[in-house]
């Protein structure tokens, strides 16, 4: 046998073998998905001898791009990397910097890719501009409107047709002016790296016959998460060779409020019709106890594949069901259980407390503390999210694109230099003053490497000198600065620096450390394992959530995420729901999670 498929199983073996035509993998939850698609990519290297650079394969996440990096590299040491291994927008990215020059698409290659606070900025600027009320029309809102359009591969023209009542209509009088204002400045949104690549296919059949020519083979992971661009993006990839592989778990998709379709997985067989569809069922992750639990929760909701899982792992521990009196109670008891796990052996990295929303962490939070157990929200505030980090990132874009009006209103007065609103709009000497020293530092960082650039423009501007005399956490925040430069000193170049951080992902943050609990919600938690998992907050309309009680589809997707928390768990599983609980400012009492309620009681020990 050839030594790359030694560590598979049989039908594992079958799904890395298979060279040409459409593979649909359904693998369910720990059933060694990532192991079959980098042993997949290792034996198309080096059985069939298919160049590396013909090999395209699509992941959703950073972390997972980094750890197929990983497994390829052990199996193939002498191999090169994969030069198109990423997620979507990493691999969009690449396409248009290398394509947008050539086009008419009204972009050039040092576009600015704008994060989610850049385009609250603008539509609070556009807001602004109409003399529309913010507490009437909510930007955040306005920004889900745009993102839903964009995911449904919807203009701004298009949405006129389906825009119905007065929030819809002036939303989509908003994304007619956000598109202006991103064109203005030369910048794309995190949709619109996929909206512009597919227009450029479209637009211009050279440059995707290129692409086809390059990428003979196509590999997606969690092709159940695809949304209609990604859908089409692919699909075009794909149409002339038709050596697509999409592997994932209908079960596990999660993520319809972000446009997310899972039909997409459902219908693939009607789209390649002479695919080989293979399932992986056999779990190498969790007890008998939590896969029995997992397939009685999954097994309720309708629209699904037919998959059962199994395992030759032990029965293990039953799966702990808590009733308690309210979030304090809840979160003592968790405190209580990790410390008596601890005496066992089990660190609190082993552990992870998953919640429905953000707001249930508040509680958990505050006993930790109390009890001086360390612990790390996971999705929370990011790193390249804070206020320091943003300002250094807004000036080293602007280098990087002088159109980047947002990036300009972002720093000229950081530190201040007498550049108001009206300075900004009608101009000025100090604005001029500005915007020649911002020349000055671009000429001089031509040749120097990003962390390099990021030492010269905190120096140059006064920045570094301002952060530290303004600042009552001056020490902390010049720290995340230094931080940053450390991630710079892995690029070698400014683009590839600002695509890192523009694309960063909250699962980025995790780190190996032993003393940390997690905490994250349940949609942050796709992905991962840990031995001990902790699901609370399992009420009715909390969770399942009350948004999804009176919508079949929605309840289905509620179920699936109940699904992969499940899954996540390795050894132990506790589930916890309280009589009470205080939420958003008032008292409320939900009966337990019908969730719950599927559970078979000969797998649980009830307290």
């Amino acid at each position: 046998m050839n030594p790359i498929l030694n560590e598979l199983n049989p039908v594992q073996q079958q799904a890395a073998q298979i060279k040409d035509g459409p593979i649909l993998i359904l693998a369910g939850a720990g059933s060694g998905k990532t192991k079959t698609l980098t042993h997949r990519i290792a034996y198309l290297i080096k059985h069939h001898n298919i160049p590396a650079r013909n090999i395209l394969a699509v992941t959703f996440t950073n972390k997972a791009a980094e750890e197929m990096q990983t497994r390829i590299n052990r199996i193939l040491p002498q191999s090169n990397s994969l030069a198109w291994m990423g997620t979507f927008h990493s691999i969009c990215v690449k396409i248009l910097r290398r394509e947008l020059n050539k086009t008419n698409l009204g972009f050039t290659s040092n576009f600015t890719i704008f994060d989610d606070q850049d385009q609250l900025s603008i539509i609070k600027k556009i807001l602004k501009e109409l003399s529309l009320d913010p507490p009437k029309i909510n930007p955040r809102a306005v920004r889900a409107f745009i993102e839903n359009a964009k995911n449904e591969a919807q203009t701004a023209d298009e949405m006129e047709k389906f825009s119905r009542g007065e929030f819809q209509k002036i939303a989509n009088q908003i994304y007619h002016l956000y598109e202006k204002y991103l064109k203005s400045q030369n910048g794309l949104d995190f949709d619109d790296l996929l909206i512009k690549t597919v227009a450029l296919f479209n637009l211009y059949p050279e440059i995707l016959k290129k692409y086809q020519n390059i990428f003979c083979y196509i590999l997606v992971d969690e092709y159940q998460d695809t949304n209609q661009i990604q859908y089409q993006l692919i699909k075009l990839l794909a149409r002339q060779h038709l050596n697509l592989c999409a592997i994932g778990d209908d079960s596990q998709s999660i993520y319809q409020f972000r446009g997310a379709d899972f039909r997409n997985i459902l219908n693939f067989e009607k789209d390649y019709p002479n695919v080989q569809v293979i399932k992986l069922e056999q779990n190498y992750r969790s007890t008998k106890n939590i896969l029995k639990a997992a397939q009685d929760i999954i097994e309720k909701n309708l629209h699904r594949t037919d998959k059962t899982l199994w395992t030759q792992n032990p029965k293990g521990a039953p799966i702990t069901l808590a009733g308690l009196e309210d979030e304090q109670e809840e979160a003592l008891f968790i405190i209580s259980e990790i410390k008596s796990l601890r005496q066992t052996g089990v660190k609190p990295s082993d552990c992870v407390v998953l919640y429905r929303t953000h707001a249930q962490s508040r509680a958990i939070e505050e006993q930790l503390i109390k009890t001086n157990l360390g612990y790390k929200i996971i999705g929370g505030v990011s790193f390249y999210q804070r206020s320091e980090i943003k300002d250094i990132l807004a000036y080293v874009k602007l280098l990087a694109n002088p159109h980047s009006r947002i990036s300009l209103e972002r720093i000229a007065g950081k530190p201040p230099r007498g550049i108001g609103a009206q300075t900004l709009i009608k101009g000025g000497k100090k604005l001029n003053d500005f915007l020649k020293l911002m020349e000055n530092i671009r000429l001089i960082s031509r040749e120097k490497k990003p962390a390099e650039i990021i030492d010269l423009v905190a120096r140059r501007t006064g920045y570094k000198d301002w952060l530290l005399e303004n600042s009552p956490e001056a020490e902390s925040r010049w720290e995340n600065i230094k931080e940053l430069k450390t991630v710079a000193q892995e690029y070698d170049n400014l683009a590839d620096f600002l695509e890192k951080t523009a694309l960063h992902q909250p699962t980025d943050q995790i780190e190996d450390e032993a003393e940390k609990i997690h905490l994250m919600t349940f949609h942050n938690v796709k992905g991962l394992e840990y031995p001990i998992v902790f699901m609370v907050g399992m009420e009715e309309g909390l969770f399942p959530h009350s948004r999804s009680l009176l919508e079949p589809q929605e309840l289905e997707e509620e179920r699936r995420l109940c699904y992969v928390g499940i899954t996540r768990a390795k050894k132990r599983l506790y589930l916890t729901h309280a009589q009470s609980r205080r939420f958003f400012g008032s008292f409320q009492s939900n009966p337990a999670s019908r969730f719950l309620d599927e559970l078979p009681n000969d797998i649980l020990d009830i307290i």
